[in-house]
């Protein structure tokens, strides 16, 4: 290939919780749609799999064809009407941008659509169909259900492998890597090899075994092996999707090689099983031992987790906060009809009122009204803007609560410093998420706390009504397995 190789970018991205009743709807998407060159102004330079994509192919000298990037906070099921409008979005931008050599595609990996299954590979099928024969790498999240009709619908498949995940624009780059070999004459062969086996995204941590050791154990083989490409996809529970569990994928020259490598992963996977059990702390427990530790505490409600399709509405831990009574405490309560009546009171008022999930009276004085907007300092997508919409903070005793009128995922320090809370001055903060406030909280806390709360990402599996699932599906069920 003489020319620069001409490469189109797209990236259609959610996490579908099938058990939140709250559908996502297109307007959902809306704050986060790229079109165009709009698309490479909005995410150069950002930590995220696109940012990754574009400094690959800069580098490797691609002549970029952005289509369209859309993506929208984790919530309930995408309704058909917007996931329509998605298709059909990729199609016409991906024609109007041309005849393309190759494609870089951003997925999840974990949407759902009400009444359609499978929708990544739907969403992959469409690309294929807009490009035709032309080379499709994708990079999706770990958290992945990977369906066969995704694998078989692009050439390379890569999920990054860290959780939180902090290695999105390497793995961009990895993908704009790979496509540049396949660009100059490599076609490798891709295996996938799905793991019965479903754990809670608190177990999903990477910096804790048994991930740790099979990420590690899983880079070192594929590198051994001379592989292009080799990823554990961990699954997202919240789905009830057939497809729900782990995945090992690999890309190889040699089609026997990455049999052999994707079957080696998912036996290994399946024999550290166990290491994916967690007995977490109950609410009271937890500010037990946030009273008990010197320093800034952080409790992760894992039940209420926005990064996993949570509503962010939880007062589980604000109850147990205020029953200790003697904690300085901060907590994030997304609700609007809250946040209207503070700010039509104004600052200084004082307030009373009844928030959240169960219901939690709040009797205090509204310290500050702001507008919620922010941009992530990182390390997780850093350089990405989110949007609280209108923040009222309120003074509880010693319960700051932060009223939102978006839920926006807890995994950056600037949520808070936008808007002037010094968690210094604290002794305990709720975060309404799971492993992924690791990245952007260890600074500043002693210690982060795992609390099994109840909600619509619980770490109870057990208790989830699953209808679709496939099974047998540990620990679930219990049953033997080899690849």
């Amino acid at each position: 290939m003489t020319s620069a190789p001409r490469v189109a970018l797209a990236g259609v991205f959610h996490e579908s919780n099938t058990f939140v009743p709250r559908a996502t709807t297109l307007d959902a998407f809306r704050g986060a749609w790229h079109e165009g060159p709009d698309l490479i102004d909005a995410l150069e330079g950002t930590q995220t799999v696109t940012g990754g994509f574009i400094a690959g192919a800069r580098r490797l000298g691609f002549a970029l064809r952005p289509a369209v990037h859309a993506w929208a906070t984790p919530a309930g099921a995408v309704e058909p009407a917007a996931f329509n409008v998605l298709c059909s979005t990729l199609t016409r931008e991906l024609q109007a941008v041309g005849p393309v050599d190759g494609v870089l595609l951003e997925l999840h990996g974990a949407m759902v659509v009400e009444g359609r299954a499978a929708a990544d590979a739907e969403l992959a099928r469409v690309v294929r169909a807009a490009v035709g024969d032309v080379p499709i790498v994708t990079v999706v999240d770990p958290h992945a259900n990977v369906a066969p009709g995704l694998v078989d619908a692009v050439d390379v498949l890569i999920a990054y492998q860290t959780n939180p995940h902090v290695d999105m624009a390497e793995r961009g780059e990895e993908a704009a890597a790979l496509l540049g070999s396949m660009l100059a004459g490599s076609r490798p062969a891709q295996v996938a090899v799905r793991i019965p086996i479903v754990a809670p995204a608190i177990a999903q941590a990477t910096g804790d075994e048994p991930l740790a050791e099979l990420v590690s154990w899983t880079r070192s083989r594929a590198v051994a092996a001379g592989a292009a490409a080799a990823s554990l996809a961990f699954g997202f529970a919240h789905a009830d999707v057939p497809e729900l569990g782990m995945t090992a994928i690999v890309a190889h020259d040699d089609a026997r090689q990455a049999a052999h490598l994707a079957r080696a992963i998912a036996t290994r996977t399946w024999e550290v099983r166990q290491g994916f059990r967690r007995r977490l702390l109950s609410a009271e427990e937890a500010v037990e031992l946030a009273a008990a530790t010197p320093g800034v505490v952080a409790l992760a409600d894992t039940g209420d987790n926005v990064g996993g399709g949570a509503p962010g509405d939880s007062t589980v831990l604000a109850h147990a906060l205020l029953a200790h009574g003697d904690l300085r405490a901060m907590t994030t309560i997304c609700d609007p009809g809250a946040v209207a009546h503070a700010s039509s009171l104004g600052e200084g008022a004082t307030i009373d009122l009844v928030v959240g999930r169960p219901q939690l009276r709040l009797v205090g004085t509204v310290r500050a009204l702001r507008d919620g907007r922010y941009v992530n300092d990182g390390p997780l997508s850093a350089g990405v803007a989110f949007d609280m919409g209108r923040v009222a903070i309120v003074d509880v005793g010693p319960l700051v609560v932060v009223l939102q009128s978006v839920a926006v995922m807890a995994n950056d320090q600037n949520m808070l410093r936008s808007i002037g809370v010094d968690v210094q001055t604290l002794d305990a903060i709720v975060l309404k998420g799971a492993a992924a406030v690791r990245a952007g909280w260890a600074s500043a806390t002693v210690r982060i706390v795992d609390v099994g709360t109840p909600g619509p990402t619980t770490s109870d599996l057990a208790t989830l009504p699953y209808q679709s699932i496939s099974r047998p599906l540990w620990p679930l069920d219990g049953c033997e397995w080899s690849p």
